[in-house]
């Protein structure tokens, strides 16, 4: 590439050096007819603005000049008819003859110092007129207006042509505008390289993004011998290369990708079985333990109630091999695998025998558990996959519920299903993170509080059984709560 940027350097160079050229001569011959017309212009707008005033007013004069006076050193001198001094704005002239020493006419027009060598007059009207003059007093060539007054007064103003001060000023002024214009220059010469150096790479970068997009029939021209070239013909044959053993690679890579997803299939069913698994056991394994416990420590003191201890733990035994075949059984279910097993069967009893039997643990807890039935409704499900959906309802209940530690069940139903709804005061969920709670192991944070939105798998579970039965199940913000619900079909075999 050294030769192109050598190109570049030397080409940059000479447009500089013209540029500065260019700049350097419309300099010298454009600035002082712009300076002249310039000061001109500023002379007439303070003779004007002088004409307006009352001799009262003469004061503010050069307050008011200070406005727009930037970079014009102008002599302000106002006379009377009998020509006597009434403003000036030097205060070294102090007297009527400090003016004909220094220049200023004592009356208009019919005198001149012989020291005010007058080069050209331009006669505006009957009353202004500009003189351009020597004065050798001051040493400098001026530009003054001088004229009549409305109140019968002559002024003269007088200003220095291109003093050193002015140039500097001047200088300062234009610099901004011909740096704008050295910048849009350098803009249009960096558009004109950029096309002419980066066309072959804009040619070669889209073939590199075909390339890239696995299409090798585009090449790349090769107009010169240069680096550009050996770049272009290198990018074609690298293209045919890549072409040819990405033609191999791909009936290889197609069989790796199918054993590949084969095998992250079969992981992530048996993470998701065992996940389930340490999910569901929790519950039955807790009531197991708490009744364990309470025959050890002798809390049934009659026979009666050791039987029933052990019914309880004997029940939950059973209830956890059904849970391992049940969640086996929603594994497969998610792939269509297994068909659930409806069958008839009272709905109200069932929710009644599902709510006493967590009759202990809400008193323990001092939860207020409610039941709202329907009168009995006979109904058409998977009795089992009710137990779970509803089971799950519950047990979040109780984990979640709040201060106020109230729960309940109610029953609903229209001529084709019946709704069951399990509530617990709580504090709302985000209406945004609702539909996310039915997620497998969505959950907001680490605290898994249902508060914000985490409840594990529990509720994954309850989605694939209701999508398999084609049954409604959903979760609704409360005023004091929030409230799960599902749906089973009324009817008789």
């Amino acid at each position: 590439m050294k030769s192109i940027r050598i190109k570049l350097f030397l080409q940059i160079g000479v447009l500089i050096v013209l540029l500065i050229v260019l700049f350097m001569s419309a300099y010298s011959l454009l600035f002082e007819p712009i300076y002249m017309a310039v000061a001109k212009n500023k002379l007439l707008n303070q003779y004007r603005y002088i004409n307006e005033l009352e001799r009262s007013e003469y004061d503010g004069i050069y307050k008011e000049f200070e406005k727009y006076n930037k970079g014009f050193n102008v002599d302000v001198f106002i006379l009377d008819s009998q020509g006597d001094l009434q403003y000036q704005s030097k205060e070294y002239l102090i007297s009527n003859d400090a003016l004909e020493t220094l220049g200023v006419l004592p009356t208009y027009p019919e005198t001149l110092p012989s020291f005010f060598e007058v080069e050209q007059e331009e006669v505006i009207n009957d009353n202004v007129s500009f003189f351009w003059a020597n004065d050798s007093i001051l040493d400098a060539r001026t530009l003054n207006v001088i004229g009549n007054l409305n109140n019968g007064d002559h002024v003269i103003l007088r200003v220095r042509l291109i003093p050193p001060e002015i140039s500097i000023v001047s200088t300062n002024r234009f610099a901004p505008i011909v740096g704008i214009i050295l910048l849009f220059a350098g803009m249009l010469f960096a558009y004109i390289l950029s096309n002419k150096f980066t066309r072959p790479l804009i040619t070669m970068n889209k073939v590199a993004t075909e390339l890239s997009n696995l299409n090798f029939e585009t090449t790349c021209p090769v107009e010169s011998k240069d680096e550009m070239g050996q770049l272009a013909q290198k990018i074609n044959v690298l293209s045919n290369a890549l072409k040819n053993a990405i033609g191999t690679l791909n009936v290889r890579n197609n069989e790796l990708e199918n054993q590949i997803k084969e095998k992250i299939k079969i992981d992530e069913n048996r993470k998701q079985l065992l996940n389930n698994v340490s999910h569901e056991l929790k519950t039955p394994l807790t009531l197991m333990q708490s009744y364990a416990d309470g025959l050890k420590s002798n809390v049934a003191k009659d026979l009666d109630k050791v039987d029933y201890y052990c019914d309880v733990i004997i029940d939950e035994t059973e209830k956890m091999n059904r849970l391992i075949t049940d969640l086996l059984d929603i594994n497969r279910i998610r792939f269509g695998d297994v068909v659930l097993n409806p069958a008839e069967f009272e709905i109200v009893s069932f929710i009644r025998s599902l709510k006493e039997k967590y009759q202990q643990r809400v008193e323990q807890e001092s939860i207020q558990f409610s039941f709202e039935p329907i009168e009995p409704t006979m109904v058409i499900a998977d009795q089992q996959k009710v137990d779970i959906v509803l089971s799950n309802y519950v047990n979040n209940a109780i984990k979640y519920v709040d201060d106020q530690k109230t729960i309940s069940i109610r029953m609903t139903q229209t001529d084709q299903n019946v709704r069951i709804e399990v509530f617990n005061t709580c504090s709302h969920i985000p209406d945004e993170e609702l539909p996310k709670l039915w997620d497998s192991f969505y959950k907001v944070d680490q605290s898994r509080d249902r508060n914000l939105g985490g409840h594990g798998l529990g509720l994954s579970i309850v989605k694939a059984i209701q999508e398999a039965d084609g049954s409604g199940y959903g979760v609704q913000n409360q005023a004091d709560g929030i409230t799960f619900w599902m749906q089973v079909r009324k009817g008789k075999l």
